[in-house]
């Protein structure tokens, strides 16, 4: 995988997914082999049920595929998949590593959580103290009106 990425100096990685009509895994893939595109990595479809109706459909394929093609030809691809009857919705995002190391740390720790790309661990902050029962609520009202 890397070594499409790194030999390819124009070629940027984007990823696509998409919901479609059939379980025809081929369409997406040549429409990015049409328009020069490598694919890299591919997942098989699967089967969804949709939260609401679309053409009239209540269930497709969802799909993902990783790939790596020349910024300027992404436009033509996104159109072309517009314009295929059998796929639903389809998005194109640009991918990048950073990414895929920042999704896998964040599934590693589950103590922290992310901030601005890196893992902070939460901890109460000194001063705070618990909630107070009623009882002792209304004995720290008596001590404080003494």
């Amino acid at each position: 995988m890397e070594e499409i990425i790194n030999t390819e100096e124009n070629k940027t990685l984007y990823e696509i997914s998409f919901v479609q009509e059939t379980e025809n895994e081929s369409l997406p893939k040549k429409m990015i082999e049409k328009h020069g595109g490598q694919i890299v990595e591919d997942r098989p479809l699967v089967k969804i049920r949709f939260a609401y109706p679309i053409k009239k459909q209540t269930q497709g394929f969802f799909g993902v595929v990783r790939f790596c093609v020349d910024p300027l030809k992404v436009g033509l691809i996104d159109a072309d998949l517009k314009f295929e009857k059998e796929i639903f919705r389809a998005m194109i995002v640009q991918f990048s590593e950073k990414e895929k190391n920042e999704e896998a740390a964040a599934l590693e720790n589950q103590d922290g959580r992310l901030r601005r790309g890196k893992f902070v661990r939460t901890e109460r902050k000194p001063g705070y103290e618990p909630a107070l029962s009623n009882e002792a609520l209304e004995k720290k009202i008596e001590e404080i009106l003494q």
